[in-house]
């Protein structure tokens, strides 16, 4: 059966993290006793999974599964033991028995590692995979390890004596391994698992692809998916490590990603049924962010969040957004997450929609062909420049030869401009300098003498309009410098010039914090420039962005108009407040349902309403015809929408009144503002009898009473935050008034 292109999945939902196969075993070099607290897990229906998975392997919608898993709660501090070794040091050991396993592999949650800290895997017969260290920390603070060999495992976690008790991690989750892809050979690699049509990159046909092999990856995602894609480069050249796969392979809410790059066998096979030869080296990088997602093109770029080593030769791909039809092309991809593999088309391939997708077609290749696995793999033109990534298709082998059927592959002209946002094209990441150019050609980093960088720029204003930019300045080069500046400015105001006479060695960053300013509402740029005399990468220095200051809408009230489309259980909706905290949501929405919720008593403040489509393919218009819209009391539409990917944003700031307080300041006070716990009401006595309510920044009514005249009210007991009182005459004057209890 062909696959219609679904990554190849291999277990439910992990990230993984860099991986190695050699390492120092620390209980065996310091021969420390053999007696491991061990921990076995229970016997499971393995009949059961596999009749399972005779149905769900012949469903292209189903993961390849090959793991049992259990959830369990092991941490260093509930189980296992530790031995204090002469000079202080620690080890911790447990020791994982799973009967009949064929592999191991764990989930690991709560993960934050000190600088010197190391964890590392081994079986009985001596197979190692490590180190994972700080620099697997995430914001997630979760990693999942490779699989290991075997029935039986032993991890060990070392940490030196002073750092002793500054780790953290546990052990969430351990999967049996009852079945490999296609008997992959070893735990790392699914080699010769791609059908025999397939042409490794290394053959002739590979020959005039030199530098394009360099830029692909084999990648794990956060559920185990097989994927491919490419490193790309930007206009500004300057080594930023964006990488380009499919939207489909995205696959869970905090996603996490391993790529492995330069896995090309030095001992071919051109489309025989003979083996391939493995790769010499594991080229591994461990994490990313997404930067944009559009379903409309299955475009994804990603951000690697390691650092590529110089080292490594690795290339960023040029690329083509012209959308002009090239003479021929080329696709350079890891089908079954195979060794790379090369296909080619000697034609111009067409233009065409399918399934909703702006794509490149494949009538029917010439050589090779592609398979689940090379799903968000390059698509190269003549000049060797990237034009698409692969959304799917029907092209197999049929035995040595290809099918004769079509692949398509999203294109980059389409996702350029995408859906209009920075969250869903390429045009902000891959043109940083506004060059609007049509095609760039790849780029190779070059570890240069003297080379300094903006590697880094924050511009966020806050609710009030202020904003202190920060700067992350970077000796990118190979050599220590000294005595540069950095030059700035707002809009369109006057150049500020800072000197630094200090010296960065290499590999070293300094961030500079620019003192804070305040804006009127409305968009605002800011560039920053470093400059050093003798610079031989000029192209580096410069960053430009634009932040936004809200305006003030005269209300505190907003109502949210949804109408969900026919697969409402892919969407929920949340209101967050300045400080991130969830005023209002919405989840379990229903089919074709139409909702009017208002927001009700928001206090003066900043809001995010955030709209997510867990598919990524908004609410309109091939599955019904959603939409959304927020709306003030007088009917004005502050923001409309249906089509959006994973999510659409709406920020917005409201006053906390609705309209304007008709009190005069002479006829009440609230003080102190802000206060410890007690405000005093200050009433004008011809006011007569009035009410009041408290609300807190969730818009919950903590507080209410009446009086005449002055009066005392004692918020202690609600602790500290911002609330908002409103108060009101029996003659129907209103006033609403924030409070903030320090």
């Amino acid at each position: 059966m062909k696959k219609f292109f679904l990554p190849l999945i291999l277990i439910g939902t992990l990230s993984f993290a860099q991986i190695t196969e050699q390492g120092e075993i620390y209980s065996q070099s310091y021969q420390l006793k053999n007696n491991v607290p061990t921990i076995e897990m229970p016997q499971f229906d393995l009949d059961a999974l596999k009749a399972e998975d005779q149905i769900n392997d012949q469903l292209i919608t189903k993961p390849f599964r090959f793991g049992k898993d259990f959830k369990v709660n092991y941490s260093p501090s509930t189980h296992g033991s530790w031995i204090t070794l002469p000079n202080g040091d620690r080890i911790w050991r447990l020791k994982i028995i799973s009967q009949d396993a064929k592999t191991l592999n764990f989930l690991l949650k709560n993960y934050r590692f000190s600088n010197n800290a190391k964890l590392y895997l081994h079986n009985d017969d001596g197979q190692f995979l490590g180190y994972y260290t700080s620099k697997e920390n995430t914001k997630e603070k979760q990693v999942a390890t490779w699989p290991i060999d075997g029935s039986t495992v032993t991890i060990e976690f070392y940490e030196p004596a002073n750092e002793v008790g500054l780790s953290t991690f546990e052990i969430a989750e351990v999967v049996h391994g009852y079945r490999t892809v296609n008997n992959i050979k070893t735990p790392t690699k699914g080699l010769n698992t791609s059908g025999h049509c397939n042409v490794d990159v290394n053959c002739t046909a590979g020959d005039e692809w030199e530098q394009q092999k360099n830029a692909v990856a084999l990648i794990l995602s956060g559920t185990t998916e097989w994927c491919s894609g490419t490193l790309v480069t930007n206009t500004a050249n300057d080594g930023t490590p964006y990488f380009l796969t499919a939207n489909h392979c995205y696959s869970s809410a905090t996603p996490a990603w391993t790529f492995r790059f330069k896995w090309i066998s030095e001992n071919p096979d051109c489309a025989t049924t003979a083996p391939s030869g493995d790769g010499p080296r594991i080229y591994s990088l461990s994490g990313a962010e997404i930067k944009a997602r559009n379903p409309s093109t299955d475009m994804m770029l990603l951000k690697l969040t390691s650092e590529v080593p110089t080292d490594w030769e690795l290339v960023w791909s040029g690329w083509d957004r012209s959308g002009n039809i090239p003479e021929n092309v080329t696709g350079l991809h890891h089908p079954d997450g195979d060794i790379m593999k090369i296909a080619q088309y000697y034609s111009p391939p067409l233009k065409k929609v399918r399934s909703g997708i702006s794509a490149w077609e494949i009538p029917a290749w010439d050589l090779g062909v592609t398979e689940g696995g090379s799903s968000g793999s390059g698509l190269f033109d003549h000049n060797g420049r990237i034009i698409g990534q692969l959304y799917g298709g029907y092209a197999a082998c049929s035995g040595t030869s290809p099918n004769n059927q079509y692949d398509f592959y999203g294109r980059i002209d389409a996702s350029w401009e995408g859906g209009g946002n920075a969250s869903s094209r390429l045009k902000d990441w891959l043109d940083p300098i506004n060059s609007q150019v049509m095609t760039t050609d790849h780029y190779v980093k070059e570890l240069l003498a003297n080379d300094i960088s903006i590697n880094s720029q924050t511009t966020v204003a806050d609710c009030d309009g202020n904003i202190a930019p920060s700067i992350v300045v970077k000796n990118v080069g190979s050599q220590a410098i000294s005595n540069y500046q950095l030059k700035y400015k707002f809009n369109e105001d006057a150049e500020t010039t800072l000197s630094f006479n200090e010296t960065l060695a290499a590999g070293e960053t300094r961030t500079i914090n620019i003192e804070n300013q305040e804006f009127s509402a409305g968009t605002h740029s800011f560039r920053s420039e470093v400059v050093l005399d003798g610079d031989l990468n000029p192209n580096n220095n410069i960053s430009l962005s634009n932040f936004n200051v809200l305006e003030t809408l005269n209300t505190n009230k907003v109502t949210l108009n949804l109408v969900t489309d026919r697969y409402a259980e892919e969407n929920s909706w949340y209101l967050y407040n300045s400080q991130n905290q969830i005023v209002q949501s919405g989840v379990n929405l229903t089919n074709s349902t139409t909702y009017n919720i208002n927001f009700d008593n928001l206090a003066e403040d900043c809001y995010k309403f955030v709209l997510e489509d867990s598919y990524g393919d908004g609410i309109c218009c091939q599955y019904g015809n959603g939409s959304y819209s927020l709306t003030l009391p007088n009917g004005e539409v502050i923001a409309s929408g249906a089509s959006f990917g994973d999510e659409a944003v709406v920020n917005f700031k409201v006053s906390g009144t609705l309209g304007i307080s008709n009190l005069a300041s002479n006829e009440i006070a609230v003080y102190p503002n802000p206060t410890n716990d007690i405000i005093n009401l200050e009433v004008n006595n011809n006011l007569g009898k009035y009410t009041y309510e408290i609300y807190s920044a969730l818009g919950q009514k903590v507080k209410q009473g009446n009086g005449i005249g002055n009066q005392k009210v004692n918020l202690k007991q609600y602790g500290k935050g911002t609330f908002v009182i409103n108060i009101k005459t029996e003659n129907g004057k209103t006033m609403t008034k924030k409070i903030i209890v320090k």
